[in-house]
């Protein structure tokens, strides 16, 4: 599944009642992927690493995204970046993922961070609920 089909299940599945609008916006390069009336969702994927010790690389987090990110967060939007390794759909709090995701090892992702981890694609209404936790609002 790529990313581009990642975003297509979050517009029109999980996040299709909270009105989800896939973005493409090619003037600012840290723009989340999904925006809707609840917040903001980037995606991401990646492989999983052969050895348990090896940072899992994220292809295309930018500095721009992770900035991008803690800006929103500070001015209270409710976000999530959610990254699909190998199987597996994990969603990580934005500020959480600004700081850790593309420097640390899948464990760490799956074990440390405060987020939900799912062995496949999680249903809509599981993603939603996860979404609504207050581990993704921003600063208020």
């Amino acid at each position: 599944m790529s990313e581009s089909t990642m975003r297509q299940w979050v517009t029109q599945t999980a996040l299709r009642e909270w009105g989800a609008l896939a973005i493409e916006n090619l003037l600012s390069k840290g723009t989340p992927d999904v925006f809707c009336t609840r917040g903001a969702v980037e995606l991401k994927e990646a492989a999983v690493p052969k050895r348990a010790e090896t940072v899992v690389r994220v292809r295309h987090f930018s500095p721009e995204q992770r900035s991008t990110l803690v800006g929103m967060h500070a001015r209270g939007w409710r976000l999530a970046v959610v990254l699909r390794l190998g199987r597996s759909w994990i969603m990580l709090p934005a500020l959480w993922a600004a700081e850790y995701l593309g420097r640390v090892p899948a464990w760490v992702l799956v074990q440390a961070s405060p987020g939900r981890v799912w062995s496949r694609r999680p249903s809509g209404e599981s993603f939603r609920e996860e979404f609504l936790r207050e581990v993704y609002r921003g600063a208020s």
